[in-house]
């Protein structure tokens, strides 16, 4: 194994002579050890460095196409490091360009999550695919979009004007993708002629790329796609629509820009909205503990006396969560109680820190003094 570590140390260092003579006195050093270093072969290493007459000699005696444990050839390697001649090598001596590693990577997409444009036009001119997908069911245009290259967007469209219309196996899209990332000038062209995207299109929990962008309080992205007719009255599959987005995630720079595409009429449906458990924008703020977002939230029109489908409000979760400036700031809005049933008045829910027999005296105490004091707990002090 110590001889093994002087061979990669060796070929790191580009010291081709001292590795043909290992060649040449210890040739098994260079046959692949699955329980070495990953499985990796030292093309592999030769690869990864650029090192291209290394490359050369060991392709004499190794498999071009061999594989580490993860399914990663040289190739792979290459491409990821940005190795165009290795690349162009590996590819004109009958690599696949497609060849797939775990998770069904190719080495294009590699290419394109490091941005190596060169090496992706060497690898497409050679029949790699651009709509290939991985295992994710991202392609390589998918890919292009988080990391924002422009020059790589449009490349490639111009080498594949469909590859735009794809979707992952949870139903996100490139959309979804560069919103949520917060690529503005890549969403500027994906919105062009050149994509015909549903710009209100909803993954498979019905997120639209609006609300991916409010999460991410990406408040540029949240103009750009409400500039382009997103709707802010979209649902996803839980009822939620971008107020309750916005609230859970404490998203201040995007709000504003909400209401100025929200209407008067209709803000107080929006920031007063119940999902499918009648949780409100303010009770997510309230249980993130985003004092701040509660305010701006209440300004616009939340009322903080509503309830969820547990008879909660926000300031009972707010207490619930330990959330003290929230509660705090939710006592200064909440109006003094008239004759509220012992329920609202005292949720069981809030004293879970005081033992089990205190509770019980509170609550026979709000329902009926007599009770309480011919009861066992009469003696006790609340």
């Amino acid at each position: 194994m110590a001889n093994r570590e002087k061979l990669w140390k060796f070929i790191q260092q580009n010291d081709l002579k001292t590795v043909e003579q290992l060649f040449q006195s210890a040739p098994e050093l260079f046959a692949t050890d699955s329980s070495f270093r990953k499985g990796e072969s030292p093309l592999h290493i030769a690869s990864r460095y650029g090192l291209m007459e290394m490359v050369e000699f060991l392709s004499g005696f190794i498999n071009l196409n061999v594989t580490d444990n993860n399914g990663k050839t040289a190739l792979h390697e290459a491409a990821s490091a940005g190795h165009a001649l290795v690349v162009d090598f590996f590819l004109k001596h009958g690599v696949n360009a497609d060849c797939l590693k775990a998770a069904d990577w190719t080495p294009l997409m590699m290419a394109c999550a490091k941005g190596h444009i060169g090496v992706m036009k060497i690898l497409v001119s050679n029949g790699a695919s651009i709509t290939r997908v991985n295992k994710d069911g991202w392609n390589t245009f998918h890919i292009a979009t988080r990391d924002q290259d422009i020059q790589i967007v449009s490349f490639l469209l111009d080498e594949a004007p469909s590859c735009w219309d794809t979707s992952s196996k949870n139903g996100r899209t490139p959309l979804h993708t560069a919103a949520i990332h917060g690529r503005v000038e890549c969403l500027k062209l994906m919105l062009s002629t050149r994509c015909q995207y549903d710009i209100n299109c909803k993954d498979s929990c019905g997120s639209t790329p609006l609300m991916d962008a409010i999460r991410k309080d990406h408040s540029s992205v949240v103009n750009l796609l409400l500039l382009n007719d997103a709707s802010a009255h979209s649902e996803n599959i839980l009822q939620r629509n971008c107020m309750h987005v916005a609230a859970e995630a404490g998203s201040l720079n995007s709000l504003p820009i909400l209401q100025n595409y929200i209407t008067t009429e209709a803000m107080p449906g929006i920031v007063n909205s119940p999902d499918c458990n009648g949780t409100r924008p303010l009770h997510l703020a309230s249980k993130e503990g985003h004092s701040d977002m509660l305010r701006s939230l209440m300004s616009i029109g939340a009322d903080p006396h509503l309830q969820d489908a547990n008879g909660r409000n926000a300031l009972h979760v707010a207490k619930l969560f330990k959330q003290e400036k929230c509660v705090e700031l939710l006592h200064e809005h909440s109006e003094k109680p008239k004759d509220r049933k012992w329920l609202s008045e005292l949720p069981l829910y809030l004293h879970f820190s005081e033992s089990f027999e205190v509770n019980i005296a509170k609550v026979m105490k709000l329902c009926s003094n007599d009770c309480f004091n011919t009861s066992r707990y009469g003696n006790l002090s609340i």
